[in-house]
């Protein structure tokens, strides 16, 4: 039998079977929508409890550690407050913004200082013609800096987070939905844009990005993503107790499967690369098969 309850800021599921130990999971609000309907579907082929709440990252870290769930769905980002030793992180997913020209503009890469001058309102340096980037030829040409964007997704904080301090983008830049910025960009090779997902548009060209102005840049793939190259990137984690992870290692498991990485891909987050997955997949199987029956 399954029970839904959806209540005013948060909603709980409670998948229920006769003698079966509860699970309590708490799932980031930005992850909700794209994980919560595969986890009751594997409590309902285990016959599992699962006690699933959709809250935010920072109050589920803090449950976490009060010891008040078994396992968790967050995001982690880089210096914040990390679960406590007692419990084993699964990477799972990431949010990140993607960079985006013309296929006809020359720019192949960009650091994030130019991206700076490009997007933010109070930089030192303030860059507002295509000449002073490096595009020689260009003249005076202005640069359209534009954001896409796309319901639920947080790829223009997370831009303002890594490249502006959390600083303001400026006046001049355009926000709009990300199916009119794709438009724009596929049409106009003076524009430049932010962008949640990869576009898959042979007009549209994504650029690499160099955390400094001198050193390698990345193209925003799978890998680079994962190995923490590409500089726009937020971390999803599963989080659970040690002590849990060979009764529960079938979750993790079902979480990590090629189904649910591509509903994340549909969903503007990018997965953890397929042999990483794998990987874990199989470490989790000797885990499991571990459990006294």
């Amino acid at each position: 039998m399954s029970v839904y309850l959806k209540l005013p800021i948060f909603f709980s599921v409670l998948i229920c079977c006769i003698n079966a130990k509860e699970v309590r999971i708490a799932v980031s609000d930005l992850l909700a929508d794209t994980v919560v309907d595969t986890l009751m579907l594997h409590a309902q082929e285990k016959d599992l409890q699962f006690k699933i709440d959709s809250i935010g990252s920072l109050p589920a870290l803090d449950k976490l550690n009060a010891g008040e769930l078994d396992m968790a769905l967050i995001a982690i980002p880089r210096r914040s407050t990390q679960p406590s030793s007692n419990y084993q992180l699964y990477p799972f997913a990431y949010s990140t913004s993607i960079i985006a020209v013309n296929v006809n503009n020359p720019l192949d890469e960009i650091s994030i200082n130019r991206l700076s001058g490009t997007f933010g309102s109070h930089e030192e340096l303030s860059l507002s013609k295509w000449s002073e980037i490096g595009l020689s030829g260009w003249g005076n040409r202005s640069i359209k800096p534009i954001v896409g964007q796309l319901e639920g997704s947080i790829s223009l904080e997370l831009f303002k987070h890594v490249a502006l301090e959390d600083g303001k983008i400026r006046s001049t830049v355009s926000l709009l939905k990300n199916n009119a910025a794709l438009s724009i960009i596929s049409n106009d090779v003076a524009a430049i844009a932010i962008l949640p997902t990869n576009p898959q548009d042979r007009y549209i060209k994504v650029l690499s990005v160099a955390k400094e102005q001198d050193s390698p840049a990345f193209e925003p793939s799978d890998d680079n993503i994962h190995y923490g190259d590409y500089p726009f990137r937020l971390s999803f984690y599963i989080a659970l107790l040690k002590s849990e992870v060979p009764n529960l290692a079938h979750v993790v498991e079902a979480l990590l499967s090629d189904s649910v990485a591509n509903v994340l891909s549909d969903s503007h987050f990018v997965p953890i690369p397929y042999n990483v997955r794998q990987q874990l997949q199989m470490d989790l199987t000797l885990r499991s098969k571990r459990v006294v029956k």
